[in-house]
């Protein structure tokens, strides 16, 4: 999920129980952006924030979007059928 604010993100999560897993840095168009795994038993969530140049865009943005959401399961086509 996109973030503005790492920092505030994680210690958000970290009160609904999350641990930080995994952090790394990347780079977009030139400028430097961070990634957290926030881990809370079996469920993983992605935080990042792009660079500053990235962010207003993801301010701008409305409540409700999120770029994608992934689940880890046995069977797929037992999960379609549930």
């Amino acid at each position: 999920m996109p973030v503005t604010n790492l920092k505030a993100s994680e210690a958000f999560y970290k009160k609904l129980g999350f641990a930080n897993v995994k952090s790394s840095g990347f780079n977009d168009k030139g400028g430097p952006g961070a990634v957290a795994m926030m881990q809370r038993s079996e469920m993983i969530l992605e935080l990042y924030q792009m660079p500053e140049a990235g962010l207003e865009e993801i301010r701008s943005r409305k409540d409700g979007p999120i770029g994608h959401i992934a689940f880890d399961v046995d069977s797929i086509e037992d999960a379609f059928t549930v």
